[in-house]
Parts: structure tokens; C-alpha cells; sequence
């Protein structure tokens, strides 16, 4: 085989490859989905995002009657504060 038929062949066998390989990018990978694609996808349309609202939902509906429970006993401390210094003054006019 002359050097001139190789590189030929060669160089057929190059375009066949190139050929193939835009024909795959163009059946294929056109349509393959990108990251940010992806991203979007997770962030607004997974299933798990309903599933996370709620969560959020409930940790918030626990910080709030965690807050009015906390408001309850600053009352109730102050109210016992009170219920003492009574009984002392009534300790103290007894004696």
C-alpha cells in the first residue's frame, strides 16, 4: 500500500468519526439536560419540596409555642415572686 492510500484511509476514517460523533450530538445530546436545568428541577418541582415546606411550617409552629411557653413562665415567675414577698409579710406580722 503507497504512504498517499494510508493517509488517506486515515484521513476517511477521521471524517467517519467526526460524522459520528455530530450525528450523536445532534440525535442526543441536544437534548440532554443541562445543570442549571437540573437546579431549577430540584429546587421548585421535586416532591421533596412539598415535604420541606411542611417541615419548615412545623419547626416554625414549635418556635412560636416555644416563645408563648416561655412568655407563660416569665408570668408565672413573676406571679410566684409576688405570692412570696405576701407570705413573708404575713410570716412576719404573725410573729
Amino acid at each position: 500500500m503507497e504512504p498517499r492510500n494510508v493517509w488517506m484511509s486515515i484521513a476517511a476514517a477521521l471524517i467517519a468519526v467526526v460524522g459520528t460523533l455530530l450525528m450523536a450530538w445532534l440525535s442526543v445530546g441536544r437534548d440532554l439536560i443541562t445543570e442549571p436545568q437540573v437546579r431549577r428541577i430540584v429546587m421548585l418541582e421535586a416532591p421533596y419540596v412539598q415535604d420541606r415546606q411542611a417541615l419548615q411550617q412545623n419547626v416554625q409552629r414549635n418556635i412560636d409555642a416555644v416563645v408563648d411557653i416561655r412568655d407563660s413562665l416569665q408570668t408565672i415567675q413573676v406571679a410566684q415572686v409576688t405570692i412570696e414577698t405576701k407570705l413573708d409579710l404575713i410570716i412576719a406580722s404573725l410573729d
